[in-house]
């Protein structure tokens, strides 16, 4: 199982910065005197925290957060939409320039994928971005092939989608013991739902400079939500994950 967008896409890969940056200029704007350091370091962290769910449960987190500085928020589709047109336009960009020697894709990721792919693994993509979104950037990725049908996503605002239904979903129609689910993702959310369930967690924790290093702030976070095995990208296999399958 793998999430998406920093797990298997890099077409997002600065989304954080963009949404952070977002809420954070709103809060500004309410004029409360904060600290505009110490406002940026709150944001961020109920942004990564919730990092894996869809995207209107950080949405609704501003509005509330708005809301108890007393200011008259819009409503959470309001901001995910302002959100959306910024981290849009970037990928738009981003696609622009093609997708040569798959360079939109978490290194080593494509051959990991065929790896699995060759030895008969069933795989599956499931997602916390807009669906519709997912499909379309699955397909310029050149992904699509890999999962086939096992494409999970919220579609419009769902907010009542979850991981951990689709983590359930597949231990029971594979009839799997937790244990045989891998999982791979770079947020808390998903990561927490692979290890809730007794499978293995992998956490992706790569840095945007894409140079094989350790993000040293997501692998501190995806440890303390379960991850048990954190990987810069998907480069030098050999080391890990032959292991795992007592290779």
């Amino acid at each position: 199982m793998f999430d998406f967008d920093g797990t298997l896409s890099l077409l997002r890969e600065d989304w954080p910065e963009i949404m952070i940056g977002m809420m954070v200029e709103r809060l500004l704007e309410l004029q409360t005197g904060e600290d505009p350091t110490r406002l940026r370091n709150h944001v961020k962290e109920f942004v990564m925290n919730l990092n894996g769910k869809p995207t209107i449960h950080q949405m609704k987190r501003l509005h509330d957060e708005i809301e108890l500085r007393g200011g008259r928020p819009k409503s959470a589709e309001e901001y995910k939409l302002d959100y959306w047109d910024i981290l849009l336009g970037r990928v738009s960009e981003r696609r622009a320039q093609g997708n040569a020697e798959y360079q939109w894709v978490v290194p080593g990721g494509y051959e990991l994928l065929q790896d699995f792919q060759n030895r008969g693994i069933k795989l599956y993509l499931v997602s916390g971005s807009d669906a519709v979104q997912v499909l379309d950037e699955v397909e310029f990725l050149g992904l699509k092939h890999f999962f086939g049908p096992h494409l999970y996503a919220p579609r419009g605002d769902n907010d009542g989608f979850l991981k951990k239904k689709i983590v359930a979903k597949i231990l029971e129609e594979n009839h799997l013991e937790p244990s045989q689910l891998l999982g791979f993702g770079d947020g808390v959310i998903e990561t927490q739902d692979i290890a809730d369930a007794g499978s293995y967690a992998v956490g992706v924790a790569s840095r945007w400079q894409r140079d094989g290093l350790i993000h040293a702030e997501k692998r501190d976070r995806l440890h303390a939500a379960g991850a048990r095995l954190i990987i810069p990208d998907y480069r030098h296999t050999d080391h890990w994950l032959r292991p795992l399958f007592g290779e």
